[in-house]
């Protein structure tokens, strides 16, 4: 958590030698369910505890114990 905040996110990189970005969303509580289910069909996505239904896609959600140094939490946009 950061500020009462959850931030889930991703980092990226848009070539070999650039900068990493983090994206991300901001959640106001805890994510209790351990994978993010997805699309591009316009269906929202969920927290979901299983990631086996055919057609999706699944992010593993990692809760980090502290911040991460690659992420510069002074510059977040909520």
């Amino acid at each position: 958590p950061h500020k009462n905040k959850w931030l889930v996110g991703v980092f990226m990189n848009f070539n070999e030698e650039g900068t990493s970005y983090f994206c991300h969303v901001v959640l106001d509580s805890d994510p209790q369910k351990p994978y993010l289910k997805f699309t591009t069909n316009n269906v929202e996505p969920s927290f979901v505890d299983n990631p086996s239904e055919h057609g999706f896609s699944y992010i593993k959600i990692i809760k980090l114990k502290d911040t991460h140094p690659l992420v510069d939490y002074g510059h977040l946009q909520n």
